[in-house]
């Protein structure tokens, strides 16, 4: 049921009803999520797998998946795009 690349929606937590797509399987209980949200580790029971599945390699880029969302007509808000990429410089320097 939880693969990688299968389209979800968060149900719980503070962004309730963002969809998402599983960009890799940690163990039986967490798999690590992009989209709609910044990249982080989260629990199954917090996600509604969808009928969607977008083929995309393991631990797919945030671009990568950005441009799938695009082709679904999936918005992503900026903002998110551009936290990650400030916390991913502010960790290599």
């Amino acid at each position: 049921m939880f693969e990688i690349g299968r389209l979800c929606v968060k149900i719980a937590g503070r962004q309730t009803g963002s969809k998402v797509v599983i960009v890799d399987i940690l163990d039986k209980n967490f798999v690590l999520i992009d989209g709609q949200v910044k990249r982080k580790r989260c629990n199954i029971t917090h996600l509604e797998p969808l009928p969607q599945i977008i083929k995309i390699k393991k631990n797919a880029s945030s671009d990568d998946i950005k441009k799938e969302f695009e082709k679904l007509n999936i918005k992503i808000d900026k903002k998110i795009i551009n936290k990650t990429k400030k916390t991913k410089a502010s960790k290599n320097k």
